[in-house]
């Protein structure tokens, strides 16, 4: 848990955190309790590493 995981959407970039891992199947609503969607934007990525300079 803690892990960061990136993404290539079609033109985007998705950036995740793990929050927990899931111990069986369960619908989406439930799994998206799982991961904290940190950016989902190329766009929006590039923002924040332009403020970080």
């Amino acid at each position: 848990m803690g892990d960061v995981l990136t993404f290539n959407v079609g033109s985007s970039i998705k950036v995740v955190e793990v929050l927990s891992c899931g111990s069986r199947r369960v619908s989406a609503k439930e799994t998206a309790l799982l991961y904290n969607e940190m950016f989902s934007k190329k766009n929006q990525i590039m923002n924040s590493l332009s403020q970080k300079t």
